[in-house]
């Protein structure tokens, strides 16, 4: 955190340094269940891609495998696009 950042923090009550935790570590929390539900997208395909010998489960993995990536992707952005806005609300308040 930078030094601007911790005196802005200081001038807050105690009340309203527990809240942006609260945010910060919910905010986490969604990141983890992005990661959690993209790996889980991609161990469903690499199970029906290898373990069954019908085309259409190698098409349903081969297509889970871009929308296991675009959920990791769209977590990573929604992550770092609300770490963004929590810093603009802490500098302001």
């Amino acid at each position: 955190m930078a030094k601007d950042d911790k005196m802005k923090i200081e001038a807050l009550t105690l009340s309203e340094i527990l809240d942006v935790e609260r945010t910060i570590l919910a905010n986490e929390r969604t990141l983890l269940s992005f990661i959690r539900t993209s790996l889980t997208t991609l161990a469903a395909a690499v199970s029906l891609i290898q373990f069954f010998e019908h085309k259409v489960y190698d098409f349903v993995g081969y297509s889970l495998v871009p929308i296991g990536l675009l959920v990791l992707l769209i977590g990573l952005i929604r992550h770092s696009n609300t770490k963004k806005l929590i810093r603009k609300m802490v500098s302001k308040g």
